[in-house]
């Protein structure tokens, strides 16, 4: 992120050119990690459906840890390493407020939503805006849970669950489906 400062003018003259460029700087620092696996031997297979840097996706994942999306990162640097400077991931709000790891995720457009539909909607139909006035196709991270599983939101799906007549699941929480909806419609549009 303080390798960009000197580019920040460009954020106002030359916005379309700063994101490229802001992502290009990020996708190459995502690469390091995911290339530990290389590096350490670690060898895994990628199956089902591949991922295209060249067209919009949304990518669509369970939420069972708090580093699930450094998962992603692997997979999709082995699929296309490009992949690595458009894919945005939707976070909760409250992460981009932490020091230097928050600023970077800021710089990177990710999508931070507060998991309220009201007051999302306004974020995500902006964001999705923002993505497509680029000219650029993103690849963007979804998590419909909208958190990990943890014993207070493994509760809470419980409870949604019996309220509603539903199976309880023993390793998924009851996806958030209403900003699932909105945003494939937005990207359908787009």
């Amino acid at each position: 992120m303080f390798l960009l400062f000197p580019l920040t003018p460009l954020m106002y003259f030359a916005p379309s050119t700063w994101r490229k460029i802001a992502d290009c700087f990020i996708g190459y620092w995502l690469i390091l990690p995911s290339s530990l696996c290389d590096f350490m031997g670690v060898e895994f297979h990628i199956t089902g459906d591949m991922i295209c840097s060249s067209e919009p996706a949304l990518i669509i994942m369970n939420h069972r840890t708090r580093l699930d999306w450094m998962f992603l990162w692997n997979a999709l640097y082995k699929m296309d390493p490009w992949l690595l400077t458009t894919e945005k991931i939707s976070l909760k709000k409250p992460l981009k407020h932490i020091p230097g790891a928050g600023w970077a995720m800021q710089c990177a457009a990710y999508l931070f939503l507060e998991r309220n539909y009201k007051n999302d909607m306004h974020t995500i139909s902006d964001m999705i805006t923002y993505y497509k006035d680029l000219g650029r196709h993103y690849q963007i991270l979804f998590f419909p849970e909208g958190t990990d599983r943890g014993e207070r939101a493994a509760k809470r799906s419980d409870e949604f669950a019996i309220q509603h007549g539903l199976p309880i699941y023993n390793f998924v929480l009851h996806p958030r489906t209403t900003g699932f909806s909105y945003i494939i419609q937005l990207m359908r549009q787009s």
